[in-house]
């Protein structure tokens, strides 16, 4: 019986020990992971504040163009917004109608979408809205943005507030 119960208690260890390797190892292995893409915005949800804002040029809804040189000197506000989504028309609507800085709206979607022009006209008329397919990488690679809704306030070309509701807007400096 005293044999039985020492071999049963050696395999307890046995057994532990093996448990514990294989969590140690597997922690080791989630720690690399993770570390191997710091750093990175690859498919980021948002980016962070001191970002810079990467280099975009991309047509608006009124047919001119937008780019990065038009976020400007001083403060800017970006707006990353999708159709259906109400937290989206929540923001739109509770924009000011003139905010007193350059505000602008990337909208991922169909230009042809009714919904998608439903937001566009309910931005401010000093807003300029960017209408993007899905398939388009710019929201990703100049931004690092990948969750909707996002807002970003930008002060010459870098990120200094990011949400998903609109900062505390104070006049343009």
């Amino acid at each position: 019986m005293d044999t039985l119960l020492a071999a049963a208690a050696i395999g307890g260890v046995v057994l532990g020990a093996g448990n514990l390797f294989l969590t140690l190892a597997l922690a080791k292995k989630v720690r690399e992971a993770g570390t191997s893409t710091a750093g990175h915005h690859q498919k980021a949800s948002v980016p962070e504040i001191g970002d810079k804002v990467g280099g975009f040029s991309a047509p608006d809804a009124h047919g001119g163009r937008i780019s990065h040189t038009d976020l400007g000197p001083g403060r800017a506000l970006l707006l990353f917004l999708m159709p259906g989504c109400g937290p989206c028309e929540l923001i739109i609507a509770a924009l000011p109608r003139e905010s007193g800085r350059p505000t602008f709206a990337f909208i991922v979607g169909d230009p042809a979408d009714a919904k998608v022009g439903g937001l566009v006209a309910a931005l401010p008329a000093d807003a300029r809205a960017v209408v993007l397919p899905l398939d388009v990488d710019i929201i990703e690679s100049a931004f690092h943005v990948g969750r909707f809704p996002t807002v970003l306030e930008v002060q010459d070309g870098f990120v200094t507030y990011v949400g998903s509701k609109l900062p505390e807007l104070h006049p343009a400096r």
